[in-house]
């Protein structure tokens, strides 16, 4: 999946990061790759599952290679390295029993629009799984 994106100098993030040299916050870039991912995960789900639930439970590396400033158009891409099926995984997720399904290895890039190199480059891991009915 590629996404493109961009942040005008107005938005609210670069207000206080920081005052006269607007820098994305590290934060929103691990956001995009992270949202980016959900969609690829979600989209990758089997029929069945009508309603998945994703969660990021680690980011093995990251490095920042570019800063990310204001205007610039970025190319937000997220591959599958690995899908990984759990057997009789259940846990508690915000008051909601879930039963794991997956658990993906992804990698993620930001990449600056005409340049080459990668701004950011980051390996992750999440997993999706369905709630489980109410024994109630």
């Amino acid at each position: 999946l590629v996404a493109h994106t961009s942040f005008d100098a107005h938005h609210a993030v670069f207000q206080g990061h920081f005052p006269g040299r607007p820098i994305l916050p590290a934060v929103y870039a691990l956001e995009m790759l992270f949202q980016c991912a959900a969609v690829v995960m979600v989209a990758s789900s089997l029929p069945d599952h009508p309603s998945p639930r994703t969660y990021f439970d680690r980011v093995a590396s990251s490095s920042f290679h570019k800063f990310i400033v204001p205007d610039m158009n970025l190319d937000v891409r997220v591959d599958v390295e690995d899908i990984e099926t759990l057997v009789d995984s259940f846990d508690t997720w915000h008051e909601e029993s879930i039963r794991w399904l997956h658990r993906w290895s992804l990698a993620g890039h930001v990449m600056i629009q005409g340049d080459e190199n990668k701004a950011i480059n980051a390996h992750f891991q999440g997993l999706i799984g369905e709630p489980m009915p109410s024994q109630g």
